[in-house]
């Protein structure tokens, strides 16, 4: 369950026409007797929504769309996705609901510890729950709720995870629910994120990749910190202290998993409108056979650490990184928090309300899927120095134990 830090993300980024928000009247804590939630916070919090009632006809069902990890501003899939097919055919309603502590849709002013706890999906999924039962959609005067009117689901990805344990949850609340790409069991390391990649992009691209991933961690394995400096520097980067995150910054083009500032392969969109190309710009780029000499004399430049045999493609890899992923640190200072440095406590610390954080608190505490990389016998596309150590560190950071 990847996360892309920009304004839009590809596949999930559907542009639409402005429609108004709407706020539902939301309950903090469904469980006020549970142990597991020790404050028992009372109280509400406006979760917003966007409807589109246009293709509606009285007996209708609503289909409720999961917006997941993200505010849904410029995110309604209510013009041109699927959701859009569905309303068309069944003379439906269409409803986005964004997630409690995503967008304007958080129950405190801080996301502590202690007030993500109420993050946890038993809460989220219990959301849906009222929602559907409850809520009066502007514009309609006959009684929608569920289960009187049949609302069905969907989601993907991480969203798609909520919608298969909404519909066990609650399945006499919901008529359906269709989980796309559904997390729906959690795991400590996400190596088969890259599967697909590894499987159907472009060949010649990925086999460089490979090539030059098991050439890095070659290096790395030797401990030979002048040739690692040498590498950072052929790609502009030896400013990132940590292998690491230099390791995952090289790696943006093809995707973090756990979050990146660039389209990748996850852009991909079966509908050309709304998808991005940029993961096979940057495999051409990759496999440039015109590439200017200059470009390619950097392929036999770490050569003297593997056996004299040349790291093919590597200039254009890092040429490609240098023009299209560094720009994107306004700074220019790689190593800080803004851009890709990962190692800093006090960042991770921030209590701040964001995406970001509520994304990590989930992935920390419940769903894991930490990014990493294939073992060391499996081809890859990133380096195995990114494993789930890395990802376990912010954790680490962001949500300390208790004293």
């Amino acid at each position: 369950m990847p996360r892309q830090l920009q304004p839009t993300t590809g596949s999930s980024s559907l542009a639409s026409r402005s429609r108004p928000a709407n706020y539902f009247d939301q309950t903090i804590d469904h469980f006020p007797h549970s142990p597991r939630y020790a404050s028992h916070v009372k109280g509400t919090f406006q979760q917003r929504y966007f409807v589109e009632t246009s293709y509606y006809k009285p007996g209708g069902p609503v289909f409720l769309y999961l917006a997941g990890e993200g505010p849904i501003d410029t995110d309604t899939h209510l013009d041109s996705s699927l959701i859009t097919q569905f309303m068309k055919e069944f003379s439906g309603i269409g409803v986005v609901l964004e997630n409690r502590f995503y967008g304007t849709s958080v129950p405190f002013n801080s996301s502590t510890t202690d007030e993500l706890l109420y993050l946890a999906t038993e809460q989220i999924i219990a959301d849906f729950d009222v929602f559907a039962r409850k809520a009066k959609l502007p514009g309609i005067s006959n009684n929608i709720n569920a289960p009187l009117t049949p609302w069905i689901l969907y989601g993907g990805s991480y969203p798609g995870a909520l919608s298969a344990f909404t519909i066990k949850t609650y399945p006499k609340t919901f008529y359906g629910a269709i989980s796309s790409s559904g997390v729906i069991h959690g795991q400590l390391e996400y190596p088969q994120w890259y599967d697909p990649i590894q499987k159907l992009a472009p060949q010649d691209c990925v086999g460089s990749i490979n090539d030059i991933v098991d050439k890095i961690d070659s290096l790395v394995q030797s401990n030979n910190q002048a040739a690692i400096h040498q590498l950072k520097d052929i790609f502009g980067l030896t400013a990132l202290k940590d292998i690491r995150d230099f390791a995952q910054t090289i790696a943006f083009p093809i995707g973090g998993p756990f979050y990146y500032p660039t389209n990748t392969w996850q852009e991909i969109n079966w509908n050309p409108r709304f998808g991005h190309q940029d993961f096979f710009e940057f495999c051409n780029n990759v496999t440039d056979i015109n590439a200017a000499p200059n470009t390619t004399a950097v392929d036999r430049v770490l050569a003297k650490y593997t056996g004299g045999e040349a790291w093919k493609n590597l200039g254009s890899y890092a040429a490609y990184i240098k023009r299209a992923v560094l720009p994107l640190c306004a700074s220019g200072d790689y190593d800080s928090p803004e851009c890709f440095g990962t190692q800093h406590p006090a960042w991770w610390a921030n209590t701040t309300s964001g995406a970001e954080r509520s994304y990590l608190y989930s992935t920390c505490t419940e769903f894991g899927a930490y990014q990493a990389a294939p073992p060391h016998g499996q081809k890859s596309l990133l380096s195995r120095v990114v494993n789930s150590t890395y990802t376990q560190q912010w954790c680490n950071w962001a949500f300390p134990k208790g004293k």
